[in-house]
């Protein structure tokens, strides 16, 4: 069986680094929940997990200001080293060029940053795109994204059942 495959927005991220740093969430505990498990899943090899790597570049300060001063090597760490689950996916000409498409083809406005996201969503072959960004969902719900379904995390289907358990962090390790 394929391991299943998300992509997780950068505003998901941000929401979960809010959490562990005791920041006050913009979003439903539920779905901040729901992301740590799917993070989770992904670290112990259940899932593939990807980004693209201009999430680095948005979670910039967590709505602090000045950004906390180690805010910026934990993000790079986290991204960055494949230690984590996530996978960092660089823009490739080929990403780039899809992402103009969505604009051109399916008359996807906005920013061209979510339409990276979204063709790096669609280059890796991911099935669900998890974002907290109803704006974004909205513009993309009657777009050919190629099977690719725009979820809330709390929505994700893809999760294993044995993280989807209420007693999760009290569980030993398989």
């Amino acid at each position: 069986m394929a391991t299943p495959k998300i992509y997780i927005d950068a505003c998901c991220i941000i929401e979960a680094l809010k959490k562990r740093r005791g920041l006050t969430l913009s979003h439903p505990p539920s779905d901040i929940d729901m992301i740590e498990r799917i993070m989770r899943a992904a670290r112990e090899d259940e899932l593939e997990l990807h980004t693209s790597i201009i999430t680095v570049a948005e979670v910039v300060h967590l709505g602090q200001t000045p950004p906390p001063a180690d805010l910026k090597p934990y993000v790079e760490r986290l991204l960055l080293s494949g230690r984590d689950g996530v996978r960092a996916i660089a823009p490739s000409p080929q990403i780039i060029l899809l992402a103009r498409d969505l604009a051109t083809d399916e008359n996807i406005s906005g920013g061209a940053a979510d339409r990276i996201h979204v063709a790096t969503a669609m280059t890796v072959g991911a099935e669900e795109f998890l974002t907290l960004d109803g704006r974004l969902a909205r513009k993309m719900a009657n777009s050919n994204l190629r099977g690719l379904r725009m979820v809330s995390p709390s929505e994700s289907s893809l999760l294993p059942d044995r993280y989807r358990q209420n007693d999760i962090f009290n569980q030993p390790q398989a």
